[in-house]
């Protein structure tokens, strides 16, 4: 199915889900949004942020059975369906047999007439003590590994690269040195067989098992890395980035991410969704380009969605920060009066 003409065009041609659909699943009883290459995802705790994310990987289940639970107030009679609009298809997952049918083959036939992986879409959420900064050795050298839900496989990655792709590597350091305070080189090590490590070289020369450095830090390995990769699934959903991060370093942060969306590295460009609790984050959005989304409890237990109002917020954008007017307004500052 072609998307209607009214779907924004993804920038550099990127496979972006320009428009979402949710319907009877968790604590959405029926939810529309319009979504960019870069979108934050804001609100109250217990509002659906994590519930949304989760609706995306939709695309990725294969024989995926519900519980009670994953049905709007577990009305399980009703069936669940989540759609999605891309640049020239449209993905939808139902519980309903033919439709889930239907869709895995629309969705490989989109995959391999776009050269894409066969994962569709990534989610990561990191743990309090950030990415892992150990992993095993790549028993195929020619497969280029993916990361792990929270961040792992970094070594082996960055070990790939430095067997197989010299110039990649030389960028990842590059990258990591500009971002990293005291930052000289990154090497390899195994510290016992079949599992490789990561130490740094900082402040003239000191070497530091990687795993001893801040979270922050490792973060900002991670997200570099990921810059870096080759063979990204086409969406990416990431859970508070800003975990472990001084506040001043979330716009380097941003600054990768949305350089990911832009296809940074000669990687191919990737949608960027992402939750956050930090108004120091949304301070680096654009509201004329990306979208924030902000999330709502209703009386009858459902969870809305409404967009940032670009066109009321203009007006004190001159004089406060985007995560200020949150601070400070809270959610219903940032979305149209009366809604």
């Amino acid at each position: 199915m072609i998307v209607s003409s009214d779907v924004a065009e993804p920038v550099n041609g990127a496979n972006v889900i320009s428009s979402l659909r949710i319907h009877n699943y968790r604590c959405f009883k029926r939810l529309h949004v319009k979504l960019a290459p870069l979108t934050v995802v804001i609100g109250k705790n217990d509002t659906g942020k994590s519930s949304f994310l989760r609706a995306i990987l939709a695309w990725d289940w294969q024989q995926k059975d519900l519980t009670a639970d994953d049905f709007f107030r577990r009305s399980s009679g009703a069936s669940v369906e989540i759609a999605a609009d891309f640049r020239d298809v449209s993905l939808t997952w139902s519980t309903e047999q033919a439709h889930r049918d239907q869709h895995f083959k629309v969705r490989e036939k989109y995959l391999a007439s776009n050269g894409l992986p066969r994962r569709l879409v990534q989610l990561f959420q990191f743990g309090p003590s950030g990415v892992p900064m150990a992993s095993p050795v790549l028993a195929d050298a020619d497969v280029t590994p993916e990361f792990m839900s929270d961040g792992g496989n970094l070594p082996t990655l960055l070990d790939r690269f430095l067997r197989r792709d010299r110039r990649r590597f030389t960028q990842f350091v590059e990258s990591a040195r500009v971002q990293i305070a005291g930052l000289e080189d990154v090497n390899i090590r195994v510290p016992s067989p079949g599992q490789l490590a990561i130490d740094l070289s900082i402040d003239h020369g000191f070497d530091l098992d990687a795993g001893r450095a801040s979270t922050g830090v490792r973060l900002m390995l991670f997200f570099v890395a990921l810059s870096c990769h080759p063979a990204l699934s086409p969406v990416l959903l990431i859970e508070e980035p800003e975990n472990g991060v001084h506040p001043q370093r979330l716009g380097e942060i941003m600054k990768v991410l949305r350089g990911i969306t832009r296809g940074a590295a000669d990687s191919k460009p990737a949608q960027v969704i992402l939750t956050t609790h930090s108004p120091y984050l949304l301070d680096h959005i654009n509201l004329d380009t990306d979208q924030v989304l902000v999330f709502r409890r209703n009386d009858d237990g459902s969870r809305t969605a409404e967009p940032a109002d670009k066109d009321r917020l203009k007006e004190f954008l001159d004089e406060f920060m985007l995560g200020e007017i949150w601070y400070n307004q809270s959610e219903e500052g940032l979305i149209k009066r009366g809604s």
